[in-house]
């Protein structure tokens, strides 16, 4: 495999094994991850670097087994710590503004302990309304962290919120489909990650789209402008069409998504 796909899927089983985990990953499983690409100390410490901009916290921690570290340093981190560390670089200002206005409304919900928490999975398993939407209240800080490690990816820090509320709206809706109370956490998380996932998808494919269309519709002005100035006047749609070797339903839809302003192109809307 070529190393900058490996590398690419690497960084995305990443982030995936951090959100899974609600934000965090054992440094020793990012060293492992990294081995096969054997990345010198620089890279290596960018790679901590991305990781650490998307809110992902890890343990600087090294076992005795572990694949040494070597002397890698990295911002803001020293050995002794091991705690989330949310960096504004990785967000742009529109995002940043809707990330403190949206923690700030968060903080109003009430706070539960870990036991309350599992009774209402256990209540919300069982089909209890309350109980799934406290059990959604409970969720709502961890679907923040899972967005800050999809951002920077042409979608707005506030679609991938979105997204993923309703993702987890739809899975706690559906808890009877897990079979022990501990799985559902897993289950969840997985639902809005992948629905985090097929919206980054979507934009990546609209933009390609649109990249496609307007090189269409930019060939056609081109062709167009060639053949007017060879035969020093306005064309037809027609003409055009012969002359790009495309069809006149291309050429007239080029004409649209201009606005009709290739001015050397006959308008036939009307004949």
């Amino acid at each position: 495999m070529d190393k900058e796909v490996l590398f690419g899927k690497t960084l995305e089983e990443l982030r995936r094994k951090a959100a899974v985990q609600g934000g965090y990953i054992d440094k020793n499983e990012i060293l492992e991850k990294l081995a096969p690409l054997e990345l010198d100390e620089e890279k290596t410490g960018m790679v901590f670097d991305y990781l650490k901009g998307r809110g992902i916290r890890f343990d600087i921690t090294v076992s005795e087994n572990a694949i040494p570290a070597g002397d890698i340093e990295l911002d803001g981190v020293t050995p002794s710590e091991n705690e989330a560390v949310i960096s504004e670089f990785a967000l742009d200002d529109i995002d940043t503004d809707y990330l403190n206005a949206y923690l700030e409304g968060l903080e109003e919900l009430p706070v539960y302990s870990d036991g309350e928490k599992t009774a209402f999975t256990i209540s919300a398993m069982a089909g209890e309304e309350r109980s799934k939407e406290k059990l959604i209240n409970c969720y709502l800080k961890d679907i923040v962290g899972v967005a800050r490690i999809y951002t920077g990816q042409g979608v707005l820090l506030e679609d991938l919120i979105g997204e993923g509320n309703e993702a987890l709206v739809r899975g706690v809706s559906i808890l009877d489909s897990q079979e022990k109370p501990d799985d559902c956490e897993g289950f969840l998380m997985k639902l809005v990650m992948d629905a985090m996932e097929e919206l980054i998808h979507e934009a990546s494919s609209e933009g390609e789209l649109e990249d496609k269309i307007l090189k269409k519709a930019n060939k056609v002005y081109d062709k167009a402008m060639e053949l007017a100035e060879e035969l020093e006047r306005k064309v037809t749609v027609k003409e055009v069409a012969e002359y790009a070797g495309i069809s006149e339903k291309a050429v007239r839809e080029a004409m649209e998504i201009s606005g009709y302003k290739i001015e050397c192109i006959e308008d036939d809307r009307e004949s």
